[in-house]
């Protein structure tokens, strides 16, 4: 099983020093990091570039939100994949503030993303408005807390859902829109929701008060 895990940065350098050193220190498994950096201002690029190293990094000088640099990555993953006669077979949608509690929290999502051909997402704490549980099934000995929608913390997509042609929105504001692939999957009949017991936290409410001009930035682009 291959993997590629995708994420866009854009300041807060310490809290993507903790979860990605957090997603190493608890995977499982390996994996191929592309990171996409909306402009940051606070040394995170260098640190991207100097001292983490992903597998593709692309550095911007300003923001390009969250469904352009997604769709960037898919392609350039996609296309990596190709030409090594290697295609991925699960993309991670991972934020660089998701804090994770469980060894093997990474192999386990993707591993019943693909087996299942199902987008799956660890359990996330800590959200102000999590979804809804439309209904609780058995996959592989798992309970999957069944979604609406997922939204980027943390969320599988099996290669499937790109095979068939799907792409994250791009004409709708900056912040946020990669939750539309779980109602897109769902309408062709596919299975999207939480592993219950494998936890992960996104203690947004603590991340707004530790970094208020992030947030207040965040408020205004959602609108745009």
């Amino acid at each position: 099983m291959r993997i590629a895990v995708l994420t866009m940065t854009r300041d807060r350098l310490d809290y993507t020093k903790r979860s990605f050193a957090q997603l190493a220190e608890t995977a499982g498994c390996e994996y191929d990091h592309y990171v996409f950096d909306n402009g940051s201002t606070d040394g995170t690029q260098d640190w991207l570039r100097n001292e983490y190293a992903p597998k593709w990094i692309t550095l911007r000088p300003d923001n390009h939100g969250i469904c352009v640099p997604a769709n960037e990555l898919v392609e350039t993953a996609q296309a990596l994949g190709e030409i090594n006669s290697q295609p991925y077979d699960v993309y991670v949608r991972f934020d660089n503030d998701c804090e994770i509690e469980r060894h093997g929290t990474l192999e386990r999502v993707c591993r019943w993303a693909d087996a299942f051909g199902a987008i799956i997402a660890p359990k996330v704490h800590g959200l102000l408005n999590p979804p809804g549980i439309i209904s609780e099934t058995v996959l592989g000995g798992e309970v999957v807390e069944e979604t609406g929608i997922l939204g980027g913390v943390f969320m599988a997509i099996p290669r499937v859902v790109f095979d068939q042609g799907y792409r994250f929105p791009e004409d709708g504001p900056k912040w946020g829109g990669d939750e539309g692939v779980v109602p897109w999957w769902r309408d062709r009949g596919g299975i999207a929701g939480y592993l219950r017991d494998w936890p992960v936290h996104h203690r947004t409410e603590q991340h707004n008060t530790e970094y208020p001009e992030y947030y207040a930035r965040k408020v205004i682009e959602v609108g745009r």
